[in-house]
């Protein structure tokens, strides 16, 4: 004999809830899904930033290095200030 469930329904039967219990408990996880996605996104974002930050720093870095180097090969200041 063929049986024909909608998905609350086996959902419900599957874990021994009725259909209204199982409706609250699928708001609940939809809800839970939500907010742990905007922590996700903000992390995400969060991340963006300081990756850009980062590759700024290790710009700055090079740059420093870079001007390091000249000063010690003999460049006076006043010349690597006329660089920039």
């Amino acid at each position: 004999m063929k049986q024909r469930y909608n998905y609350l329904e086996y959902l419900a039967e599957v874990n021994n809830l009725s259909t209204k219990e199982h409706k609250e408990y699928l708001k609940c996880i939809s809800v839970i899904r939500k907010h742990v996605q905007k922590q996700i996104d903000s992390l995400e974002a969060d991340l963006d930033i300081l990756k850009g930050r980062l590759t700024k720093l290790e710009s700055m870095g090079s740059i420093h290095q870079m001007m390091i180097r000249r000063l010690q090969s003999g460049m006076s200041a006043r010349e690597l200030a006329g660089l920039n």
